[in-house]
């Protein structure tokens, strides 16, 4: 069995927590990451009022309805998804689309 040693370890762990507080997180709650769940939820409404739109294959490979919503969902590229939630609702993906993506 390969492990770390104490040190590495250590430093791994320092490592790990540094990213948590100032990269990770701090990214979740700024206009990104609150534009990242408002197209989620927009996404959820959308698939839940109309589910013809997912592929017939989440229906059958999912446990309920709401299950193959998830799944499609939670199967988009983040590219995709921007660009479905823009079809649906335009302008709600800006913090990302007139920063990095060209639609």
């Amino acid at each position: 069995m390969i492990t770390m040693g104490d040190t590495v370890r250590s430093a791994f762990n320092t490592l790990r927590e540094f990213m948590f507080q100032r990269v990770y997180i701090p990214e979740d709650r700024g206009l990104q990451g609150r534009t990242a769940r408002k197209i989620i939820r927009l996404l959820y409404r959308h698939y839940d009022v109309n589910r013809d739109e997912i592929p017939s294959d989440y229906n059958v490979r999912s446990k309920s309805e709401d299950a193959a919503a998830v799944d499609f969902i939670s199967g988009m590229t983040d590219h995709y998804a921007i660009r479905t939630a823009e079809a649906i609702r335009p302008g709600i993906a800006a913090p990302f689309t007139e920063q990095r993506f060209a639609l």
